[in-house]
């Protein structure tokens, strides 16, 4: 009998959860999107309403890897709607996440209309735009999007090398020898 209670309590948390998320998808589906310059608001408040138009690449590729991932895990979210939106803010990541230098690095925060106004030196927003990349690929098929997803991995990489480097010279600076087996360990 606790058997049972437990399945009843399982599955009554299972349907609500599956209506909060309609309701956020819903919600998300009905006020983020900028059909002027592309991409999504995310700085929403409570009514939808816009406060800040700024596009903080990181959300914009959460987004994106969220509608894809909706589209191609669950029957009732595989509406055309859901994949046009991702493959519309997809397509504003490519246009104009990946700034400096050319095409290496992403900013973290464009303008409205996609002019960057910060770079930061963390991975933060490269590991969202490359989620993003790699769900559209599998939703869609596209190459394109594969292959701008390895890019940018291949980017993140060679920084996370360097950072890591980075971190460790002031372990070496202090040591009277340098590491039998490599750099650092530790990274």
């Amino acid at each position: 009998q606790d058997m049972e209670k437990e399945r009843e309590t399982l599955q009554a948390w299972k349907e609500r959860l599956g209506q909060e998320l309609d309701r956020v998808v819903a919600f998300w589906m009905e006020h983020s999107h900028d059909q002027e310059h592309g991409g999504f608001f995310t700085c929403l408040g409570r009514n939808g309403k816009v406060y800040d138009d700024l596009k903080y690449v990181w959300l914009q590729g959460r987004q994106v890897w969220m509608y894809c991932r909706l589209y191609r895990k669950f029957e009732r979210f595989r509406r055309p709607e859901l994949l046009d939106s991702a493959k519309a803010g997809g397509e504003f990541l490519l246009r104009y996440a990946r700034v400096a230098p050319p095409g290496k690095k992403c900013a973290f925060v464009l303008t409205r209309d996609g002019r960057p106004v910060k770079v930061q030196r963390t991975i933060f927003s490269e590991c969202f735009y490359i989620m993003a990349m790699d769900e559209l690929w599998r939703v869609t098929g596209e190459a394109r999007y594969q292959v701008c997803g390895r890019k940018a991995v291949l980017s993140v990489s060679v920084l996370r090398a360097v950072l890591c480097i980075a971190t460790c010279i002031p372990t070496l600076r202090a040591s009277p020898s340098p590491p039998a087996h490599g750099i650092c360990f530790q990274c």
